[in-house]
């Protein structure tokens, strides 16, 4: 194992993942390294090599010729890797590279027989953005990490390698990739979006939101915090787009992943009396077939809840949902609980079910005739017109600086932190005092929206060197806006 703690002091989160050591024979091919590594939910992915998917096609000597080793065969090659960037890629804030790779460990780091070495890496760069001496949760697919900040350039940096050093690296020690943060399953593209290339899990050049995090954080989040293991103070930056390679194997067929909500509120009901029927969704979020192994109701109070499951058959294809329904009925006052667990051939997921169990309120007491006094009739006083407090948006976080090809191919990525009572967020960008590009967002949630502006790739086409105006307003309805926050935006 090697990790890298720069700058910055850390703590273990709350959990960890555990990695991927399941894998497949030595194979020349693949310049002796294993031939595949397997996940949890059959995930069997071979080193990605060759293919616009694959970063290691553009690393070898000669992109045009065929793979052969060691003649035309890059200095590294990912079973699966998943990044992500926040800001502008040429000039990032900050990154996170998740991966499961093979690498040459010689003094050189070149190609060369006998030196290969594999290992699972989780690595976290926050270059600018952050308060010096401030601490910071940093929540990502494969766990929670918290950090002191250090001085800029590197305010956090962090680097975790776990798996086989001692070269020449047996079948055997290849297993020890187990031990690294990277697994139990592999990132997937989030088919509900869309479907990956065929034959790929995903595409090293197009930032996707992904699926496979056993926490179900799907994200990348970094919060300053009141201290270690404290409350969170604010959002400091946030994305849940990723890039993501992974070739299978021969012979493997892409997975499923079953993607359902981790709570639902009944909401408040009167004793004896039921709610409208509510719905939850079950989802496949994966590219291969679901299939749907029993849905249970249980928990302490699973007699409030009726649970109705005809609506989802045995099977999901790709993308594909369907909706469970439920009614509240509570017996007895405060809150009550229960939970639904959907089994399925890549595991289980449960939904804690809540509701509010309200007493009638009691009966008046008998009014007691006391003769009225007699007094002068003051005055009524003059209503005051009262105005509610507008809304401001807590922050937005956007890159101020960025390149015209990363414009066009991109957009301006806007992270929005809305207050309180938020349903709306209006985006508008301009230039010259004329608006190029607008969008209306509804706000959901924890309240933190991702915004792409332009939204359309002809739009995005439009955009020429200069400066730009953006300004973010949030609203309780499209009728009712508050304060607008305007940032300014060089396009170069």
């Amino acid at each position: 194992m090697a990790a890298a703690l720069v700058g910055a002091a850390v703590v273990a989160g709350p959990a960890y993942a555990v990695g991927v050591g399941v894998n497949g024979p030595l194979d020349p091919a693949f310049g002796n390294w294993p031939a595949w590594y397997e996940d949890a939910v059959g995930q069997r992915l071979e080193p990605c090599l060759d293919g616009p998917q694959c970063l290691a096609t553009i690393e070898r000597p000669n992109p045009a010729a065929p793979v052969s080793f060691p003649d035309n065969f890059p200095v590294e090659q990912f079973y699966f890797e998943a990044d992500t960037v926040i800001g502008d890629a040429l000039a990032p804030q900050a990154i996170l590279v998740m991966g499961q790779e093979g690498a040459f460990g010689g003094a050189t780091g070149g190609v060369v027989d006998g030196e290969q070495v594999a290992f699972g890496r989780l690595r976290i760069r926050v270059f600018n953005g952050l308060q010096t001496g401030k601490i910071y949760r940093v929540t990502h697919p494969y766990g929670v990490d918290e950090f002191v900040a250090a001085a800029p350039p590197r305010q956090i940096n962090f680097t975790d390698d776990v798996g086989c050093f001692a070269m020449p690296c047996s079948l055997a020690a290849y297993a020890s990739l187990a031990g690294s943060r990277i697994g139990p399953n592999f990132l997937q593209w989030d088919t509900r979006v869309s479907m990956p290339p065929a034959g790929f899990i995903g595409d090293s050049t197009v930032m996707h939101e992904v699926v496979g995090s056993p926490f179900n954080t799907n994200f990348f989040k970094i919060e300053e915090i009141t201290g270690f293991k404290g409350t969170p103070v604010r959002t400091a930056m946030f994305t849940d787009k990723f890039t993501v390679q992974g070739k299978l194997a021969p012979g493997a067929a892409p997975v499923a992943w079953l993607s359902v909500p981790s709570t639902a509120d009944a909401g408040s009901r009167l004793l004896g009396g039921t709610t409208t029927t509510k719905t939850v969704t079950v989802a496949n979020s994966g590219a291969g077939t679901l299939t749907l192994q029993g849905i249970t109701l249980g928990g302490d109070d699973a007699g409030d809840f009726a649970l109705d499951t005809s609506a989802c058959g045995a099977t999901l294809a790709p993308a594909q949902a369907c909706n469970l329904s439920y009614t509240f009925t509570p017996s007895a006052a405060g809150t009550r609980s229960a939970t639904v667990t959907v089994a399925s051939n890549v595991g289980s997921q449960t939904i804690a079910l809540t509701g509010t169990g309200a007493a009638p309120p009691a009966p008046a007491p008998e009014p007691v005739s006391v003769p009225a006094p007699v007094v002068d009739q003051p005055r009524p006083p003059v209503a005051q017109p009262t105005r509610a407090p507008q809304l401001e948006i807590d922050a937005v976080t956007v890159t101020r600086r960025m390149s015209l090809r990363t414009a066009r191919r991109r957009g301006l990525s806007i992270v929005v932190f809305a207050p309180e009572g938020t349903k709306v967020v209006k985006a508008r960008l301009l230039r010259n005092g004329h608006v190029i590009a607008r969008t209306v967002r509804k706000v959901s949630g924890d309240g933190v929206i991702t915004v792409i502006l332009p939204s359309t790739k002809k739009a995005r086409g439009k955009l020429r060197r200069g400066t730009y105006t953006l300004q973010v307003t949030p609203g309780q309805s499209t009728k009712q806006y508050g304060v607008t926050t305007t940032r300014t935006v060089r396009i170069r």
